[in-house]
């Protein structure tokens, strides 16, 4: 039997095993239309290998909104065909150690919306080839260091909607996912972020911070490929301070007004991202005098006084401050502080 063009079959717990050539490439919904009684599907808390019986030839198993609390030992065991596994929107609240071993080909997991709480050691051990991780919209608040240890080829991981704070994760947490391209951790309770936290993230291009309440960004030092940023709704977020040669960025997102404090005082090179409200003047309150005013978007301008201060770019003059590697995009200027007292 060749079904070619069907992409999904409700099977549940029923007793009929397709062909595996009409099995192929299927969604398996082992929960969907099982013939249970609605008392026992409600009951119907935790999921096992049993219940995956008949998905054992299915690349996508989806076991989504539905109340799962537990995940049983050996629940995905034999399943080596399966490549992505949908549990988003259950009420998991923790995961037991090697909980996907038996499915070692996983390349896309969705946990988002359940209740978990926090991320065990060796929870995801197994899964060398997993690239997209969802834990958004949790209540994590914890992960165990070596709780992702495995992820060696792991792209996207989104921890957003969570419960994270400064003691969620240890210096080395990241230091195994060195195939990290994009990494969301908006809308958690992060206030500082060590400048060596993501200095194994060498292909790092995308980072979502907004709705923290972050104070520097330090951090992004150590990224070389970063392309986009979004730092929006840190409200405790007055400045930000970065080596362009570091960072090219080439897209800026979300972002509100920020301000510029330059260090006249100082020898050592600070760089700072000034941001302007979109369609409007920026608004650069400084300690250093006359720093940064506009110049209604005409010629450049060059000034010399004790700091020996030069134009940024486009219209923008500063003083007492030597800006130089100055980059601009659409609603930000990146530039360096290069005083020497």
């Amino acid at each position: 039997m060749v079904l070619p063009l069907i992409t999904s079959i409700i099977l549940g717990l029923s007793s009929f095993v397709l062909p595996a050539t009409a099995q192929r490439n299927l969604v398996c919904f082992p929960l969907n239309g099982s013939g249970l009684s609605s008392e026992d599907e409600i009951e119907a808390t935790e999921i096992s290998h049993a219940l995956l019986q008949n998905c054992e030839d299915s690349k996508v198993v989806d076991v989504s909104h539905q109340r799962i609390r537990n995940i049983q030992n050996g629940t995905f065991q034999g399943l080596t065909k399966l490549e992505k596994l949908y549990l988003n929107h259950n009420k998991l609240e923790l995961l037991k150690s090697e909980t996907f071993c038996g499915a070692p080909n996983l390349t896309e997991i969705d946990l988002k919306g359940n209740k978990l709480y926090g991320i065990r050691a060796r929870t995801f051990e197994c899964l060398h080839k997993l690239e997209i991780l969802l834990l958004d919209r949790n209540d994590i608040e914890y992960f165990s260091n070596d709780s992702l240890a495995d992820l060696v080829n792991l792209k996207i991981l989104k921890l957003s909607f969570n419960q994270l704070t400064d003691r969620s994760f240890s210096l080395e947490f990241f230091k195994h996912l060195r195939s990290l391209t994009s990494l969301d951790l908006s809308n958690n309770l992060l206030t500082v972020i060590s400048e060596t936290f993501f200095q194994d993230l060498k292909n790092l291009e995308k980072v979502y911070l907004s709705g923290n309440k972050l104070t520097s960004l330090n951090m992004l030092y150590w990224t070389n490929n970063l392309q986009k940023i979004a730092i929006g709704d840190n409200l405790q977020l007055d400045w930000i301070a970065i080596r362009p040669e570091q960072l090219q960025l080439k897209d800026l997102n979300d972002v509100r007004t920020l301000y510029h404090e330059c260090h006249c005082t100082s020898q050592t090179d600070v760089y700072f991202i000034l941001v302007k409200n979109k369609g409007q003047p920026p608004n650069c309150e400084a300690q250093c005098e006359t720093s940064l005013t506009p110049n209604k978007y005409s010629s450049q301008n060059t000034q010399e006084n004790e700091c020996s201060s030069s134009i940024s770019y486009n219209g923008w003059s500063g003083s007492r401050t030597l800006y130089t590697a100055v980059v601009t995009y659409v609603s930000y200027i990146m530039v360096a502080d290069n005083c020497n007292g």
